[in-house]
């Protein structure tokens, strides 16, 4: 069994293992009736919502690759994301999608360190614009009414969570964190015994960075791309909010907004495949919090997981036989981002 399997292999137990402590708590032949009995017009407009996901991170996507002054059309992008997600099914985890989006545009003219800083960017604007919805929904919600719509302990979650990645985000993206890290492994370099293997890598790692940097700092780019990213954020809650009322415990918008970025982010933990328990534990906590019966919350989460697989495949599908060519192999490549067209 190669590495690649095995750590699969674990992440699947591990997300069984957490699914299975889920069980200990909820009524799992009631919200397994109730996935059996979904609404199929609310499944639907959850499905059209998640494809909506998709096309808006697409053209994000776009936008931080240089939008109509990149050298890589808007319809190979988003047909480079819809491949991504249907071929990383099979070894389903954030990290996966995003080296599978590098592979498969590793022959634009930039080459792939510019495709990872794009990614990086991208990720960095999402998981900020994520927390922060989530923050801002939070806030509003106890101006108006001087009370949480959920236990103390849920609404210490969602802050605690939220502005903890929203830290990260800012650590990850700040150039003096990187600056501190590269200082401390050129330091280290004369340890090893390869030194000059890691010398490469640290500066391949210095320019992804300060591609990443330009990026989201570049005029034009950042503002557009967080107002993606919080679409994004909408069209998934939209999803969540309709699985709800598909199952037949509709919530409002309100409280479907103010849980579901934070439950997303808990998600993204890369211990298990397709956040499988560690969601499912996120939704039964916050929503179950909330005064959600946790048999449903847990249908809504399982139901969640055929939406995203479904909708990948029709995408991804659709995305093998429709679509521009992807990027061919060039002699000269960069990890400098494009440049605004004057």
């Amino acid at each position: 069994m190669t590495r690649t399997a095995m750590k699969f292999a674990l992440r699947l137990l591990v997300g069984v293992g957490l699914l299975i402590l889920v069980f200990q708590f909820v009524n799992v032949g009631d919200a397994l009736r109730a996935v059996r009995n979904l609404d199929g017009r609310w499944l639907a407009a959850s499905v059209a919502c998640y494809v909506a996901t998709r096309v808006l991170m697409a053209v994000k996507w776009w936008v931080l690759l240089g939008g109509t002054g990149a050298s890589i059309s808007y319809s190979t992008v988003q047909r480079a994301l819809c491949l991504s997600d249907y071929y990383s099914l099979l070894f389903p985890n954030t990290l996966a999608v995003d080296v599978t989006r590098v592979v498969l545009l590793r022959h634009h003219r930039k080459g792939p360190g510019f495709m990872t800083a794009a990614i990086l960017a991208d990720r960095v604007i999402n998981v900020a614009t994520t927390a922060a919805i989530s923050l801002v929904a939070l806030a509003v919600t106890y101006a108006l009414h001087r009370t949480w719509p959920f236990s103390p302990a849920v609404a210490n979650g969602v802050i605690g969570v939220a502005l903890l990645v929203i830290i990260a985000a800012f650590t990850v993206a700040s150039a003096r964190v990187m600056t501190f890290l590269i200082g401390l492994l050129r330091a280290g370099e004369r340890a090893l015994s390869q030194p000059a293997r890691l010398a490469k890598w640290i500066e391949v790692a210095a320019k992804v960075h300060a591609a990443m940097s330009t990026m989201l700092t570049r005029p034009g780019t950042l503002l557009p791309a967080t107002g993606l990213a919080a679409a994004m954020v909408l069209a998934r809650v939209g999803s969540i909010f309709f699985l709800f009322i598909a199952v037949g415990a509709p919530q409002s918008f309100a409280l479907t907004l103010m849980l579901v970025p934070v439950i997303t982010l808990i998600a993204l933990l890369p211990i298990s495949v397709l956040g499988l328990g560690v969601k499912d534990g996120a939704f039964v906590f916050f929503f179950g919090g909330a005064g959600v019966p946790a048999s449903l919350a847990l249908a809504v989460s399982l139901s969640s997981y055929g939406v995203i697989i479904g909708a990948s495949l029709l995408l991804g599908l659709i995305a093998s036989v429709v679509g521009p060519p992807l990027p061919k192999a060039e002699s000269v490549r960069s990890t400098e981002p494009e440049r605004d067209p004057p």
